[in-house]
């Protein structure tokens, strides 16, 4: 009787504690997903690179029927593409908020949703141990300050679908080969790399289990039985993601840009992987804490893989899986097309998946307590020095949008970039690896109802929406290296471009400086004789607005010199 109460109170007092360290893990996830939020909402602009493109062509897509001036340039795009999910995200938010709140929501609803659908695909246990705090580093990649927001809201899909996966149990009933389907579609129209991953990791996951089971298996007559449940496993995953495959086949089969292939070297892709590249951004102190992260992660796959080697349960499917997706980011190209930046993209899933499988396994009792907090060191490491950096860039995106207020609604501007994209001071250029005024003029063009001449979706055929032939700056203006001014200085033919309507011109940087560009000289001369200077931003002088000169009809002048 009294064992019987002894093992009573034990069992109470485990389930509290269990309860307690639940609740705590509750409290220190939502603590740091709070923290995520502050650099969205403690400054008045995100600082990306495309971000404000996307938004941009949010607002056509919204706009195009309503605005004359957006209906003379912009038509829907014809062809079947896949970078829908961005845009489809921020459509409805500009229908109700202004642009840049707009874009603060959609990039908050990123934020929050990539850590809670990760955390879902772990177990209570694997919570409990804090694991799902090192998805955190991950948030604010190179991905993210790039703009890629497809691709960044495709990453959610993707732990959703594996959630799904992970609670079948080996059985794929119709609700969720239904299930996995749909959100293989929306994979798939978030970014196709995503749905390669996605397709990889599950077959790797299914083919992983197959193997550990068929191995534990004894006797002809259980392995026969095992064959026969994957194989129907096996078909069912295969039904369930046809329709995203079948999406992507007709996606590149409608591309008229050709299929160049271009890959890095193995060695930069090798050293990329070795101190995770895809986190370095902003600062190149970013690499410090990137490289000290896979280092801490890398040792504790190596050590708990060894250490469990003859273990015969672990979730070991999901180091196969890892281990799979490290050779396809090793051998995949990082150019397709037209799209690049595949590496730095795929970097992102051996990473996650060998973090899944130390949650779902046993790790290491001391590398189940030290990973989590290095996790979590690394992140709040990460938004340490890159709130600096934020209120910085944002600083520099208000100086560019200060202009807006001077552009009369239904303008057609033309923005020309002095300093590639970046923000100019005494360190030089910032920040590291991406240009946030690049598409600055998108937040103008969104807000003033206006065209954006600088718009590159409209131009690549990948995006919903095309410039019309006719109207397509792209093949007017550009001059030398073109006008974005991304490589290289602008080169404009302003006086070629005169049919387009260019109402007003943004320049952003030192002009005087780029005038030993013999082509900036040419367009800084047309500029000067057809446009007037009508804004200079404060304090640094940076922005630039010219209006058009109005044309003086030929009476006009004719009596003006009788006068």
């Amino acid at each position: 009787m009294g064992s019987m109460r002894r093992s009573a109170q034990r069992e109470g007092a485990a389930t509290a504690q269990a309860a307690e360290g639940a609740w705590r893990e509750r409290w220190v996830f939502g603590t740091f997903l709070v923290l995520q939020l502050v650099p969205l909402w403690a400054f008045a602009f995100v600082p990306t690179q495309d971000g404000p493109a996307h938004l941009e062509n949010a607002a056509i897509l919204l706009r195009r029927s309503t605005v004359a001036v957006i209906g003379q340039f912009y038509v829907p795009n014809p062809r079947l593409v896949l970078n829908w999910l961005g845009h489809g995200v921020l459509v409805p938010l500009l229908a109700l908020f202004p642009p840049a709140l707009a874009e603060k929501l959609a990039l908050s609803g990123y934020v929050l949703a990539l850590p809670l659908a990760f955390r879902r695909v772990l177990t209570p246990h694997a919570r409990a141990k804090g694991f799902a705090l090192c998805i955190f580093p991950f948030l604010f990649g190179y991905t993210f300050y790039m703009g890629f927001t497809g691709f960044c809201w495709s990453l959610v899909l993707f732990f959703i679908a594996l959630w799904i996966w992970s609670r079948s149990r080996g059985r794929l009933g119709p609700a969720r080969v239904a299930g996995l389907g749909l959100v293989s579609i929306v994979v798939a129209v978030g970014h196709p790399v995503t749905l390669v991953a996605l397709i990889v990791t599950l077959g790797s996951l299914s083919f992983g289990r197959a193997l550990v089971d068929y191995a534990r298996a004894r006797g002809a007559g259980r392995r026969a039985r095992l064959l026969r449940l994957h194989t129907r496993l096996w078909a069912s995953l295969a039904v369930s993601l046809l329709p995203a495959i079948a999406l992507v086949i007709a996606f590149s089969a409608g591309g008229a840009e050709g299929y160049a292939l271009q890959w890095l070297p193995l060695g930069r892709r090798l050293s990329g992987l070795a101190v995770l590249l895809s986190l370095v951004a902003v600062t190149p102190a970013d690499l410090w804490v990137s490289a000290a992260l896979a280092a801490s992660i890398l040792v504790a796959v190596g050590a708990t893989a060894w250490a469990r080697r003859h273990a015969a349960s672990g979730s070991w499917e999901w180091l196969f899986a890892a281990g799979v997706m490290l050779f396809v980011a090793l051998v995949a190209p990082d150019r397709f097309g037209r799209g690049w930046g595949m590496t730095l993209r795929l970097q992102f899933f051996p990473f996650a998946l060998a973090l899944i499988w130390l949650g779902l396994g046993r790790p290491l009792p001391v590398l189940a307590r030290i990973l989590p907090a290095a996790c979590a060191l690394a992140a709040l490491a990460l938004l340490g020095l890159r709130l600096p950096a934020h209120a910085r860039l944002s600083r520099a995106l208000e100086e560019y949008t200060s202009v807006a207020p001077y552009v009369p609604r239904g303008s057609v501007l033309l923005p020309l970039q002095l300093t590639l994209g970046r923000d100019l001071g005494r360190d030089g250029l910032f920040p590291l690896n991406f240009s946030p005024l690049l598409h600055a003029a998108g937040y103008v063009a969104a807000s003033r109802d206006s065209v954006d001449l600088a718009n590159y979706e409209a131009n690549t055929g990948l995006f919903p929406v095309r410039y019309r032939p006719e109207r397509n700056p792209y093949s007017r203006l550009a001059r030398g290296g073109g006008f974005e001014g991304e490589g290289s200085l602008p080169c404009a033919d302003l006086a070629a471009g005169s049919e387009l309507g260019i109402d007003h011109v943004i320049i952003w940087g030192p002009l005087q400086d780029a005038l030993v560009d013999p082509c900036v000289r040419d367009w800084a001369r047309e500029l000067a004789s057809a446009y007037d200077l009508v804004y200079v931003s404060q304090p640094r002088h940076f922005a630039e607005l010219w209006r058009r000169k109005p044309l003086v009809s030929p009476d006009a002048a004719h009596s003006g010199m009788d006068r």
